[in-house]
């Protein structure tokens, strides 16, 4: 027969002496009716026998709310036993304490340096507060990843359009770390300017068009555009529409 320690202080303890006097005698008898690592499988039939008055499931559960843990349905684990049961701590180099040890490993209840927990409780939460952990870290992933999709979705005009209208292929890297570093309404002024100062420079091979780094950082989009002198006001309008055709930036059949 197992046989149970109960100190001279227990009732003075704060854990019981919370409880009230029914909760107090029927904590009594799940000290003698748990295994001997404090896990309670509870029969609240044979308890109400036993102690003359009877006890549920409702009951039980007002009685330690939150004074012990739900390891399973139908079994509940008390740290309160271990701390009176082994004042001085459970050690895997106790032989005695090999088959609790186990117990409290099967029920996650026992850290994972394999050290006695100043509480078994204490295992619980801390596996809890992994999980919460995980979770926390899932939302902040899920997070990233919807940031980096939208990151993807890029606003006009994106570095590609800049690139491709001012069509003069020259010192990519610099023009579109420069290009990125701008407001995204000097992006649409500069793609305002662009046309007609492509077009003005489009007769002499792009001779005189600027390299596309030296016009950003320039900010040459705010100089005047000096048309050629040749060229007539119909030819001008016939440039820029053709210029636009071929950049793909107006339909081809306008």
């Amino acid at each position: 027969m197992a046989k149970r320690f109960l100190d001279t202080d227990f009732f003075k303890s704060p854990f019981v002496g919370e409880l009230s006097a029914d909760c107090k005698l029927l904590y009594v008898f799940i000290i003698c009716d748990c295994d001997y690592a404090g896990v309670w499988t509870p029969n609240f039939q044979v308890a109400s026998i036993y102690l003359g008055r009877p006890f549920t499931e409702t009951d039980f559960r007002e009685c330690f709310k939150g004074k012990f843990v739900e390891i399973s349905r139908g079994k509940f684990f008390f740290s309160d036993f271990i701390e009176h049961q082994y004042p001085s701590g459970l050690s895997e180099s106790n032989r005695s304490h090999t088959g609790i040890i186990k117990l409290l490993k099967k029920h996650n209840l026992w850290n994972d340096e394999n050290k006695p927990l100043i509480s078994p409780l204490q295992g619980s939460k801390e596996k809890e507060k992994e999980k919460e952990e995980d979770k926390e870290m899932e939302m902040d992933k899920e997070m990233e990843e919807e940031k980096e999709e939208k990151a993807k979705i890029e606003l006009w005009p994106s570095f590609e359009d800049f690139w491709d209208l001012y069509d003069k292929k020259i010192g990519r890297p610099k023009a579109e770390s420069k290009w990125d570093k701008l407001k995204q309404k000097t992006k649409g002024e500069i793609m305002s300017y662009l046309p007609a100062y492509v077009s003005a420079t489009e007769r002499d091979n792009k001779k005189y068009r600027k390299n596309p780094t030296t016009f950003l950082n320039n900010q040459s989009w705010k100089d005047e555009i000096i048309e050629d002198r040749k060229a007539t006001p119909k030819d001008r309008r016939e440039n820029l529409t053709n210029l636009l055709h071929q950049r793909g930036h107006i339909p081809s059949n306008v």
